[in-house]
């Protein structure tokens, strides 16, 4: 059973992809709120932990933005943020020719 809670923004593509992982995620796309006037709804979702919470919302990309608990909006700022570092180009040094 999924104690915990997220609350998140998400765009209707999301949602669909949402209520393909589980029923209980289904069931919480089925009360989402209506779409606001920048195309989101806001919803409440279950997790199992943070960290699994992590990755199933940065497979969703910039089509979900969570909004509570803080511990989850922070571990995604961190996960991102290592990821960006990862990818960054990296300066080559230069050769002695």
């Amino acid at each position: 059973m999924l104690a915990l809670r997220a609350r998140v923004r998400a765009r209707p593509a999301a949602l669909k992809s949402l209520s393909r992982q589980s029923q209980a995620l289904a069931h919480a796309v089925r009360f989402a709120g209506a779409v606001d006037d920048e195309g989101w709804h806001e919803l409440e979702i279950p997790i199992e932990s943070i960290e699994v919470a992590v990755g199933d919302l940065l497979r969703l990309g910039p089509e979900v933005v969570a909004l509570a608990p803080r511990a989850l909006v922070t571990a995604l700022r961190r996960r991102t943020r290592e990821l960006h570092e990862l990818h960054a180009p990296r300066k080559r040094p230069r050769s002695k020719s």
